[in-house]
């Protein structure tokens, strides 16, 4: 059992799985759960054009979209990854972002379990 907003989980997955599926021109998009007694880990892995490490840390910031992705996709506001990790925050979990240049990209969301699990 995991205590949490079944509202905020729906949009951060979506978001994530969305930018999979708008990067991922061919090959696969993945979505993943694991449960732990501590946490339950969501993970969301894909084939795309992936994102350079330069760009890597920036991902979660309002408005960030690094080149290729703007060429690929130009209609984009770039807040999908920004808004799930807030969220992430609010529910005590985290997101990271994984990722190598024309092979991919993993988002991993962690959010802790409750005491009664």
């Amino acid at each position: 059992m995991v205590e949490s907003d079944p509202s905020a989980l729906a949009r951060i997955l979506s978001n994530l799985l969305s930018n999979a599926i708008r990067y991922t021109v061919r090959g696969e998009v993945l979505l993943g759960c694991e449960v732990t007694p501590a946490e339950l880990r969501f993970t969301v892995r894909d084939t795309g054009i992936g994102i350079p490490a330069d760009d890597l840390t920036r991902v979660f910031e309002d408005h960030y979209r690094h080149p290729q992705a703007r060429e690929l996709q130009p209609l984009g506001t770039g807040l999908g990854l920004a808004t799930a990790r807030r969220l992430c925050a609010v529910l005590h979990g985290t997101v990271t972002a994984q990722s190598t240049p024309g092979e991919g990209s993993t988002f991993t969301v962690v959010l802790p379990r409750g005491d009664d699990s």
